[in-house]
């Protein structure tokens, strides 16, 4: 090989690392994690109110609401995403609508029995007589809930 080859073939491994070393810093620079989000303020301080992507190293946490107490007939208007749900007695209620994209966990935490009935802004798989600690997950379009499962506990 001539002196010239070896030059050029140095030149070519020398800018082949080069480039190399531009992607993996220019990798690092813009693809990182997104900040680090507790009680609904980012790391960075702000508030945190869309997410494009949302991920998780560990657990996915809903900040629980008050507890509901239900009478018979009442609407639940839940507060919140995961809404804990209680009854004065056997409680038939209704649920109001949610905004397109919300997800909704209902539970009922106390004795008494609380039922939700399928109807035109509830799509369940039939009416749901919560029991103690079962829960439902829905969806909202916007102009209905719309049952994701439920838990018989």
């Amino acid at each position: 090989m001539s002196r010239w080859q070896r030059v050029l073939l140095s030149s070519a491994v020398a800018l082949a690392c080069l480039v190399a070393v531009m992607l993996m810093l220019f990798f690092f620079a813009y693809v990182e994690k997104p900040p680090a989000v507790e009680a609904g303020i980012a790391t960075e301080g702000r508030t945190v109110t869309h997410f494009t992507n949302l991920w998780s190293e560990n657990y996915f946490t809903i900040d629980d609401q008050a507890t509901l107490t239900v009478t018979d007939t009442d609407q639940i208007d839940p507060t919140g995403s995961y809404q804990p749900l209680t009854s004065v007695g056997t409680a038939t209620c209704t649920l109001a609508i949610g905004s397109a994209g919300d997800f909704l966990i209902l539970v009922n935490v106390g004795s008494n029995s609380i039922v939700i009935t399928d109807q035109a802004t509830i799509a369940l798989t039939g009416d749901y007589t919560f029991g103690q600690y079962d829960s439902l997950f829905l969806v909202s379009d916007g102009t209905r809930w719309t049952e994701i499962s439920r838990s018989n506990n």
